[in-house]
């Protein structure tokens, strides 16, 4: 047996309490095999034995994926490396370990390099709610910490942890990429998930102050979204996004749902109030009943807009799927049905495109929507349309996760861990209650 790989003494940076210091940060198996050359040699004898659990591990996730489907098994065979391939698992000092002290970084590979980006940890947490929960809070600690500290100084929550991996540095001026609504929302929902799949609570209590600010800015905002960057930025900017709009309602309840755990009852009776009167009014301006002339010809169904003010538009609404996942209920069952109607008459060869203005999807959200519908029959058309268009066999390189829904070409990314998200189907066979 030999081994190729590569050892770095360390693997990171982080900033400390202060906004200033910078601690570094050494390999998580550093705890216990201080010495490279010891971890080395238990990497050599361990063969046979991360063999077997490595075979183990592959046979009780295709178990698992076959309960789906033969192309889920498949997809899931080609996603588990490529996140893991993404992240870093560290602690502050060879030969100690504490839980608490643990943090995991993720580079956002190939659309930049910016390290532990929000909405690049949110796409790809379901993966880690069903292998380990625990692992979802190791990403959030460091963004809660810095923003905790009032290290940033906007009212909404921070992009990434740092412009450069890995370099964890955060933004001390307030210039990250600003995703207002997203990443606020995003933190909220992440929070609410891991605390409900690990059964830790304790972020919830620790970082609740931080978290009720993001979710008074978006009481403040998110029901008519101005012109806002969303998680999907390669479409642009747009005012009155129906998808992120909704985001940030279901966060809402969600942090209805965090003040309830944490005995805030003024604040839960509050926001929940709010979530499901903002969702009364999002229904109201998002679905449009207008005819809409598509490629394929006039379209009579009802659909939702993509923006307020455009009825001859439409997106997906892969955003529902964590009001499934958290059983928040805030969304009417009415919406997911025009959803699952409309999905399959605008579904190309290989899959249904982001909204109108772009030809290209997305399998990480393609699968959220695969896990907000209530049709296995639509359900089954996004995992099989993603396969389709990974076995057409138009890239050489790691799993791209944006391509043409026309002709299968990637759209410029790939090796990202956002694919994370093709676990949604998984997470949701975990779902927890408080």
């Amino acid at each position: 047996v030999f081994v190729i790989g590569h050892m770095r003494p360390q693997v990171a940076q982080q900033v400390t309490s202060d906004g200033v210091t910078l601690q570094p940060r050494v390999p998580c198996y550093a705890a216990i095999w201080p010495d490279p050359m010891d971890a080395v040699s238990f990497f050599l004898s361990n063969w046979n034995n991360a063999l077997y659990n490595s075979t183990l591990f592959d046979a009780n996730l295709t178990k698992d994926a076959l309960k789906i489907s033969q192309d889920y098994a498949a997809l899931l065979a080609l996603t588990v490396r490529q996140v893991f391939g993404a992240v870093e698992i560290t602690i502050s000092a060879p030969g100690t370990f504490r839980d608490d002290d643990v943090i995991m970084y993720m580079k956002e590979i190939s659309s930049d390099g910016n390290i532990n980006t929000v909405d690049v940890i949110m796409p790809s947490h379901p993966l880690f709610l069903y292998l380990n929960p625990a692992m979802v809070g190791y990403l959030l600690k460091p963004l809660f910490d810095f923003q905790a500290q009032a290290h940033y100084p906007n009212p909404w929550a921070m992009h990434d942890m740092g412009a450069n991996f890995p370099n964890a540095t955060g933004h001390p001026t307030g210039n990250d990429e600003p995703m207002p609504i997203e990443e606020s929302g995003n933190m909220i929902l992440m929070a609410l998930s891991h605390a409900r799949f690990s059964q830790d609570q304790s972020l919830l209590h620790l970082y609740y102050p931080v978290m009720r600010q993001w979710a008074v800015y978006l009481v403040n905002n998110t029901l008519i979204p101005g012109n806002q960057l969303a998680t999907t930025d390669a479409a642009g900017p747009l005012a009155n996004q129906t998808n992120l709009a909704v985001k940030g309602i279901i966060a809402v309840g969600a942090m209805a749902k965090i003040a309830e755990i944490t005995n805030n009852t003024m604040d839960a009776t509050y926001f929940g109030s709010v979530a499901h009167q903002y969702i009364v009014n999002w229904t109201a301006m998002a679905v449009s009943d207008a005819p809409i002339m598509l490629e394929g010809g006039l379209h009579q169904q009802q659909h939702v807009k993509l923006d307020y003010q455009n009825s001859s538009t439409w997106g997906i609404q892969f955003n529902l799927y964590m009001d499934v996942l958290l059983q928040l209920d805030i969304v009417p069952k009415h919406i997911y049905n025009i959803l699952d109607d409309w999905y399959p008459t605008v579904s190309q060869q290989y899959g249904v495109q982001l909204d109108t203005r772009v030809t290209w999807g997305k399998t990480d959200w393609n699968m959220w929507c695969a896990g907000a519908s209530s049709s296995p029959k639509v359900r089954d058309l996004f995992v099989s349309s993603i396969m389709e268009y990974l076995v057409e066999g138009t890239s050489a390189g790691p799993l791209p996760d944006r391509y043409s829904v026309i002709n299968a070409m990637p759209e410029g990314t790939r090796a990202r861990p956002t694919v994370g998200a093709h676990f949604s189907l998984l997470a949701l066979s975990l779902t927890k209650k408080d």
